[in-house]
């Protein structure tokens, strides 16, 4: 999944254990450069999205499609949405939160 950072490809192994290559290519086709002012943008900076659209998802394909039509119209209204919009860190705290939590 060339394109994700690692712990994004942990948290969907977990989150969709089903599919997780289907959802990897999901983030990084719909919810990655292609989002307006993502353009260039780094993999860390990629990263907080698709960690917001797999928060908001919670494990749940539907509530992952959602999520990424929510980032393609805003992807600042899903970063408030999955309460990563007022802290750059908060992304990472809830990852590691998710890492710990499935030990």
């Amino acid at each position: 999944m060339d394109g994700l950072t690692e712990i994004t490809i942990t948290i969907i192994r977990r989150f969709f254990p089903q599919n997780p290559e289907d959802v990897g290519h999901l983030l990084i086709t719909e919810c990655g450069e292609s989002l307006p002012l993502m353009q260039g943008s780094s993999l860390k900076t990629r990263e907080r999205i698709h960690l917001a659209v797999l928060k908001i998802s919670g494990g749940d394909l539907p509530k992952l499609l959602y999520a990424i039509k929510l980032a393609k119209r805003d992807w600042r209204d899903l970063l408030i949405s999955a309460g990563f919009g007022y802290d750059v860190t908060a992304h990472e705290h809830w990852s590691k939160e998710v890492l710990a939590s499935e030990d």
